[in-house]
């Protein structure tokens, strides 16, 4: 959540002219929608969930056609954002001082990401997995059972 926020308010500060125009605007609204979409994309992505619904809004077709054949579709979008931010450097709308700044955002966001899918990955071990139902079995029948 912080990375996500901490990105979003660099795009809003640091990307394009201070008194941009509409042009800009709809570039602000793009790069942040791109955030909102990862996000959305990664959540699918540790479920094993292929559906595309929440972010069709929040992309472009080209970008929603690109991901569709990728299989971590989330690392794929932080490369395209990258290659944004990228293109913004290009253009002068992104200060040579600043680029490093997203590029330490985009790796946060990927680190966070790796560690959510080992937390998925791991297997929980047996006799933890029935100590835990016990466990809780135990609590919810002292919550339920009549006290006297």
């Amino acid at each position: 959540v912080n990375a996500s926020r901490t990105i979003t308010r660099q795009i809003l500060v640091f990307v394009g002219p201070v008194e941009g125009g509409e042009e800009e605007r709809e570039h602000h609204r793009a790069a942040v929608y791109r955030v909102i979409a990862y996000v959305h994309l990664l959540r699918h992505h540790l479920r094993s969930e292929d559906d595309f619904t929440e972010v069709e809004g929040l992309l472009s077709e080209r970008e929603l056609e690109a991901l569709k054949v990728e299989h971590n579709r989330p690392v794929a979008l932080l490369q395209m954002t990258g290659l944004q931010f990228r293109k913004d450097w290009e253009r002068g709308w992104i200060d040579s001082f600043h680029l490093p700044v997203f590029e330490g955002s985009l790796t946060e966001l990927t680190g966070v990401q790796g560690g959510c899918e080992r937390i998925k990955n791991t297997p929980i071990p047996t006799p933890t997995a029935t100590a835990c139902s016990c466990i809780a079995s135990l609590g919810f029948t002292a919550l339920c059972s009549p006290s006297g």
